[in-house]
């Protein structure tokens, strides 16, 4: 048996329309808006500002730190938007091995660091990399550190330096392309990372 639904009365039809009210269009659409999925953009250097500092501390006469930073951000403006890409690399070493030894082997670790990146960004291979907004393989930051390491034995090497007069330095390498970041460390120095929560 089938039910058929009552008849509406005219006068009753507008009654329940004065009830209700008659939307406007753009509520309707406002509401769609709200109903529709968050679209996830990814995400996008938006900003880059960097500084350092370095300080002799309180228990020491003589500071052997030695810091780099090297940073290049590119701006384009697209149909899609303005897209701002970064790269950059920041090199802190603390030099240990006395008065001249401590400060001559950070110097020389950020050199070797620095020129190695220098010479890596510009090879094909790093060309390659950088154009894809990844970052260098382990494996060549690796071999960067390597060879700061390398660079200090063989200067320890030509200037005859033995036991406690050897120099050395340890290291913090953050590499940076875009919002992805690779950090390297050797011995006690620390990279630190600050969020706006903390």
């Amino acid at each position: 048996m089938t039910s058929h639904p009552k008849p509406v009365k005219a006068d009753e039809l507008e009654a329940a329309i004065d009830e209700v009210g008659v939307a406007d269009l753009a509520d309707f659409r406002e509401a769609a808006m709200d109903d529709m999925p968050t679209i996830v953009l990814p995400m996008q250097l938006s900003m880059l500002e960097d500084a350092a500092r370095t300080d002799v501390g309180q228990q020491r006469e003589h500071n052997e730190d030695f810091f780099s930073l090297s940073t290049e951000v590119r701006k384009s403006e697209r149909p899609s938007g303005r897209l701002d890409q970064g790269r950059a690399l920041y090199v802190l070493c603390d030099g240990m091995g006395g008065h001249a030894g401590g400060e001559v082997a950070s110097h020389l670790a950020v050199d070797t660091i620095q020129t190695f990146f220098r010479e890596y960004w510009a090879s094909e291979e790093g060309d390659r990399v950088s154009a894809l907004g990844q970052l260098p393989p382990s494996s060549v930051i690796r071999e960067g550190i390597r060879l700061a390491n390398q660079a200090i034995y063989d200067r320890n090497q030509t200037d005859a330096r033995l036991g406690n007069g050897r120099m050395g330095t340890t290291l913090v390498v953050l590499l940076l392309c875009n919002t992805s970041v690779a950090i390297a460390h050797v011995g006690d120095s620390r990279a630190y990372r600050y969020t706006r929560k903390r």
